[in-house]
């Protein structure tokens, strides 16, 4: 997920993600998002991507939860 803001007051931008067996990780991540829409966690309704439609850093505890590893992409190194 991408996360857009301002940091120090320059504008700036997060890719946040979740590593893991890219079968396991395609399951979590799409069984995650029908629970969050089935119990209305989600913020947005209509056609949004998944960045928009979770609050990002909740969304990532729980794939964490389910096994997966969450990690922060910044420029051209990644921080575990």
């Amino acid at each position: 997920m991408e996360v857009r803001g301002r940091r120090d007051g320059v504008e700036d931008v997060v890719v946040l993600g979740a590593s893991g067996r890219p079968a396991v990780a395609a399951a979590a991540v799409a069984a995650t998002a029908v629970e969050w829409l089935l119990t209305g966690r989600n913020r947005v309704r209509g056609m949004v991507g998944l960045a928009e439609m979770v609050e990002p850093l909740a969304f990532l505890e729980e794939l964490a939860a389910r096994g997966l590893e969450a990690e922060v992409f910044e420029g051209d190194r990644a921080l575990v």
